[in-house]
C-alpha cells in the first residue's frame, strides 16, 4: 500500500493530550493517500478509496478534471485513468454518515469553475459537512468540528480565485521545509513553499538515497524514496 502522511504542526504526547483535553486540529497526524499520484513516480496505489478508509486513511490528494459539456467531474486514478468523482463522493458520504465522530482531509487539485465542484458536493450531501474556519480559534479539535457536523477539511493545491471560504489554498496555511538527500537528512532551516509562520507543517518525503551499492541494507530495500510519503 502506498500511503502519504500529512502531519500537522507539533504532535503532543498522550499525557499532554490527557491534561489539555482534546487535541487541536493543528496538533494531530492524519494518514493521507496521494491517490492521484501527484508528483510521484513510484509504485502506484492498488487499493480503492473505500479500502483505504478501512485501513485508516483519513484523507486524499486528488486531481480533478471536468467535462464542461456534461458537467461531470472525474478524478485521476493512480493508474492515470479518469474515474467518476461521484463514486468517490458516495464512498466518503457513507463512511462519514456511519462514523459521525470521524473527519477527513481533502487536497484538491483542480482548474475549473467552482460551481461544478459545489454541485457535485451538494448532490452527495457533503457540502454542508465542509469545515469553515471562524472566530478566535479557527482550528479547534476535530471533536468540536464533528459535533457541529463538520467532518471535512478542504485544501486546494491551486489558488482558485472563485473558491469560497472553506476551500483553503494549502500554501497559505502550510510550510514545506527544504531538506537534504543525505542518508540521515539534515533540515536546512529554509522552506520550499509556504511561510514559516503558517500553522501547519508539510514534508514532501524522506528523500532517502537509493541503494546503488548492491548491499542489502534493510531500510533501503523498502523503497521509501523520493515522495511516497507526505507529511
Amino acid at each position: 500500500i502506498l500511503f502519504s502522511l500529512f502531519v500537522i504542526a507539533v504532535v503532543s504526547t498522550d499525557a499532554q493530550r490527557r491534561r489539555s483535553g482534546p487535541a487541536m486540529f493543528s496538533d494531530q497526524i492524519f494518514l493521507i493517500s496521494n491517490y492521484s499520484d501527484l508528483n510521484n513516480h513510484l509504485e502506484k496505489e492498488n487499493l480503492h478509496p473505500d479500502a483505504l478508509l478501512k485501513n485508516g486513511v483519513r484523507g486524499f490528494q486528488l486531481r480533478l478534471v471536468v467535462d464542461t459539456d456534461s458537467a461531470i467531474i472525474r478524478m485521476i486514478s493512480p493508474q492515470q485513468k479518469e474515474l467518476p468523482f461521484s463514486i468517490f463522493l458516495e464512498q466518503i458520504r457513507l463512511f462519514l454518515n456511519e462514523r459521525p465522530e470521524q473527519s477527513l482531509i481533502l487536497f484538491l487539485d483542480y482548474n475549473f469553475p467552482f460551481f461544478y465542484l459545489e454541485t457535485a458536493l451538494k448532490t452527495h450531501q457533503l457540502f454542508d459537512k465542509i469545515y469553515v474556519a471562524e472566530g478566535p480559534d479557527p482550528w479547534p479539535s476535530t471533536s468540536i468540528m464533528t459535533e457541529k457536523g463538520k467532518q471535512i477539511v478542504c485544501f486546494t493545491l491551486q489558488r482558485n480565485q472563485d473558491a469560497p471560504t472553506g476551500f483553503y489554498y494549502l500554501w497559505d496555511y502550510a510550510v514545506e521545509p527544504h531538506f537534504s538527500t543525505a542518508l540521515e537528512p539534515e533540515f536546512h532551516g529554509t522552506y520550499a513553499r509556504g511561510r514559516a509562520s503558517n500553522p501547519f507543517m508539510y514534508f514532501s518525503g524522506y528523500n532517502l538515497p537509493r541503494d546503488t551499492t548492491s548491499l542489502e541494507i534493510p531500510f533501503l530495500k523498502l523503497n521509501i524514496n523520493e515522495n511516497p510519503y507526505i507529511i
